[in-house]
């Protein structure tokens, strides 16, 4: 799910991950200021996204999800400075990382196996 809130723009983004390779439904929830909401036609996409590594949400508040579809093993999250914030194993799939106790900034995520290391940033708000 993905939260936008309203301004006068005409037009709106968000990304959602997606598993790659499968059909997803979205559809848009509009919720005006007087509590009243409707809903746009479902679309559907296929996603065709190669990448098997996906952080969200970015920003993030008190939990960070990985979806981890390779063979990474260790998980480090280090600020900007590169000191180590968090050290800890994950496992195929969705992992579910808590950050509650870091304080609000940029951090990077380096996921590795051994043979292969891969980095992302993320914001903690």
């Amino acid at each position: 799910m993905c939260n936008v809130a309203a301004n006068n723009a005409t037009s709106y983004n968000c990304t959602v991950p997606a598993a790659p390779n499968v059909m997803n439904y979205y559809r848009v929830q509009e919720i005006d200021i007087d509590g009243k909401s409707s809903f746009s036609k479902i679309v559907t996409l296929k996603s065709s996204a190669n990448r098997t590594i996906v952080i969200y949400p970015n920003p993030a508040k008190n939990n960070l999800y990985i979806r981890n579809d390779l063979t990474y093993r260790n998980l480090v999250i280090t600020d900007l400075t590169g000191k180590i914030i968090l050290k800890k194993s994950i496992s195929n799939g969705l992992n579910q990382i808590q950050i509650y106790q870091i304080p609000a900034g940029s951090y990077f995520i380096t996921l590795s196996d051994g043979d292969k290391t891969e980095t992302l940033k993320f914001v903690k708000e």
